[in-house]
């Protein structure tokens, strides 16, 4: 399992649309955001919780006034699940 701390500063972003062949998650830990899941849009903000199924697209953006912070896990020694 991979575990990572993100921090985007106002205004930041992912740099391009993700798609992972792994189920994945995150907790909000501070700031707020908006988060694009397979076509729908999420705002999200600190204490908000995101699971993500394997092939969901994925995009966030940093939004308000403080950092954006999240803990991000990952299986990452899992065999790919077929569709």
């Amino acid at each position: 399992m991979a575990v990572n701390i993100f921090t985007y500063q106002p205004g930041g972003n992912l740099p391009m649309v993700e798609t992972h062949i792994m189920e994945h998650g995150l907790l909000y830990l501070q700031g707020q955001a908006i988060y694009m899941l397979d076509q729908q849009w999420y705002p999200v903000q600190q204490g908000d919780s995101i699971w993500m199924a394997p092939y969901c697209q994925q995009w966030a953006a940093s939004i308000g006034k403080e950092p954006s912070v999240y803990i991000y896990y990952k299986n990452v020694n899992r065999f790919p699940t077929v569709v």
